[in-house]
């Protein structure tokens, strides 16, 4: 099944098509999520031998990248549409519980869609999403625009081939991609990619 869902992602960018906006160059202020410092992980990495972090290192890398969030989210606030994806792209690098939450309220209220679909590629590096940043990919799979629909349903995707079959957040994905699936309201091919989506999980 993992080998389905991830084929199913690759899949899913046909839905975008020519529509699919090209990627910005953010300059060095955007932080590339494989770049987001982690001492704990770095510590494991290095061995049994290795020093941990101190409790003084850690609280301070927790204030670093709330101080980065809480930048990020500033510039998601603007005005300027460019500067939106800015701080989407940030979050990404960061994405803790808040940074998650506003991606996800991104998702669902932004106009420009090249900012939604950031937001909507932005969740997928959050390991352990919750109802809310679920619910909002769902929804955003019948966006008006292709491009916020096929990586909304990446996005989920991921989702399933990472979480555990058994947890909350796995059946709420599955449940609400079916229910989706049903929609006479969504195109054809998202209807189909849905019910790709789900056809490994059978009631």
């Amino acid at each position: 099944m993992k080998t389905s869902i991830l084929a199913l992602a690759a899949v899913g960018a046909i839905l975008a098509g020519a529509a699919a906006p090209a990627r910005q160059c953010f300059g060095a202020e955007a932080v590339a999520p494989s770049m987001r410092p982690d001492l704990t992980a770095l510590s494991a990495r290095l061995g049994a031998g290795a020093i941990p972090p101190t409790a003084e290192q850690i609280e301070e890398q927790r204030r670093m990248v709330g101080e980065r969030v809480e930048r990020a989210i500033a510039l998601l606030d603007s005005r300027d549409t460019a500067k939106k994806i800015i701080g989407v792209e940030q979050l990404a690098a960061y994405p803790t519980r808040e940074a998650e939450q506003r991606l996800a309220l991104a998702l669902a209220e932004e106009d420009a869609a090249e900012v939604r679909a950031g937001a909507a590629r932005a969740l997928v590096y959050v390991m352990e999403p919750d109802r809310q940043g679920i619910s909002a990919l769902l929804k955003a799979v019948a966006d008006r625009r292709a491009e916020v629909r096929a990586t909304a349903l990446q996005t989920l995707a991921a989702y399933l081939n990472r979480l555990d079959r058994g947890s909350i957040r796995f059946r709420q994905i599955v449940e609400g991609a079916k229910q989706l699936a049903q929609c006479g309201r969504l195109d054809k091919d998202t209807r189909g990619m849905l019910g790709e989506l789900v056809a490994g999980f059978p009631e």
